[in-house]
């Protein structure tokens, strides 16, 4: 069987989900609040990560996350031809790294053995 392992060095730190500049028009994302083209301070998209993390926990079991992290591991190969879908993809990816940092590399490899993938 083909078993979908996660290592640690695989755990992408991403930051907020990125906006488009309301100033330029830039997709580039915030840094530090503001567009890395122009400087224009904009908002990001963040997550009040706190309450984020304790909606999953009260609503999802390791397993449920740990289900949900091997469903969007394929999202990192997925081809786009456009900067919104690699906006898309990159939101998924940041939702499935926060997963997998929520639970952690080595419950997530073992909850997948117990769970049979």
């Amino acid at each position: 069987m083909n078993k979908k392992r996660v290592t640690k060095n695989k755990v992408r730190k991403r930051s907020a989900i990125p906006a488009t500049c309301d100033a330029c028009g830039r997709g580039d994302g915030p840094v530090g609040g503001k567009c890395n083209h122009c400087g224009a301070p904009i908002e990001c998209g963040a997550v009040d990560q706190a309450a984020f993390e304790n909606a999953i926990r009260e609503n999802l079991s390791p397993e449920g996350v740990a289900a949900l992290v091997m469903a969007l591991q394929p999202a990192g190969s997925i081809a786009t031809t456009t900067p919104e879908g690699e906006q898309a993809i990159e939101q998924v990816l940041w939702f499935r790294d926060t997963l997998l940092e929520m639970i952690g590399v080595e419950t997530f490899n073992r909850t997948m053995d117990d769970l049979g993938f």
